[in-house]
């Protein structure tokens, strides 16, 4: 589609140092995380996002190594708030996942970050937790506030927590068109949300046939005005994920003007456009 190819092109492509300090308070004392499970993909593409993670040389199941970069935790501001999201959802479900290795201090510096609260010196934010609860539990004993969001009538409680914890993508429950535009008003006006979504998940087990990731996942009308959409690639890890700063003109180059032959066309041999953002861009058009 030439509008699809026109506004990749002409996208405002933010340097690297933009990001430096976000990348390297989120990261801070954080050399490797553990993993669980057949690992979804982020697509990192607006100005306002950045990567977290992102392994190099990872294969997909066939042993094919994976186009362009593969992110597996991205970060980014939308409106006065900010959002931090996985590409599995068991760092957030797991307890044999999230409690090993450096998991715990990531998510200590996520939850800081994303109230705008990394000076340790401030009181630590309000989280609110609409599910699961192994994970309260571990906030709790690390000396964060949690409030669980039970029930149906939970959105006007929003009003009193700072970072949500959601998983855009359970079926326990299943999150509502409704309940996804009322947690993106809630980061436009401040709060901060923590979230995981695959996107192979969402098409196996959520979608209905006529659906597409980039325009009716949950997840991707939720992180997509942030610059971040869930890509349906995925691959398994044999092991924990060294963590390193990842170059962020990497995730960025879909939209870098100099990667196309022309505002209409992607030159030969540069990174295919994930359906996710591909159909995106359709639909916000």
């Amino acid at each position: 589609n030439q509008w699809v190819w026109k506004q990749l092109a002409e996208m405002t492509v933010p340097k690297a140092e933009d990001f430096a300090a976000d990348q390297a308070t989120l990261l801070e004392g954080v050399k490797s995380i553990p993993v669980g499970g057949d690992i979804g993909r982020i697509v990192v593409f607006g100005p306002n996002a950045f990567p977290l993670i992102a392994p190099e040389g990872v294969k997909t199941r066939r042993g094919v190594e994976f186009d362009g970069p593969f992110c597996v935790l991205a970060a980014g501001r939308l409106g006065k708030g900010r959002v931090a999201a996985y590409s599995h959802d068991c760092w957030l479900i797991g307890a044999n996942t999230f409690l090993n290795e450096d998991h715990p201090q990531l998510l200590d510096n996520l939850l800081r970050w994303l109230a705008d609260r990394s000076d340790k010196s401030k009181t630590a934010p309000r989280i609110g937790l609409r599910w699961p609860d192994e994970i309260g539990k571990l906030l709790e004993q690390r000396g964060f506030t949690v409030e669980r969001l039970t029930g149906n009538d939970w959105l006007p409680r929003l009003e009193h927590i700072d970072v949500l914890i959601a998983l855009t993508h359970s079926t326990t429950p299943l999150m509502t068109d409704t309940e996804a535009d009322r947690i993106r008003e809630f980061i436009t006006r401040g709060g901060g949300l923590l979230t995981a979504s695959s996107g192979w998940v969402w098409r196996q087990y959520i979608a209905a046939p006529d659906q597409t990731l980039g325009a009716d996942s949950l997840a991707n009308r939720i992180l997509g005005p942030a610059g971040i959409l869930i890509d349906d690639g995925s691959s398994s890890f044999a092991t924990g994920i060294a963590v390193v700063t990842p170059a962020a003109e990497a995730h960025w180059r879909l939209a870098n003007r100099q990667h196309f032959e022309s505002s209409e066309t992607p030159a030969a041999g540069t990174v295919k456009l994930p359906d996710s953002l591909r159909t995106f861009l359709l639909r916000s058009h």
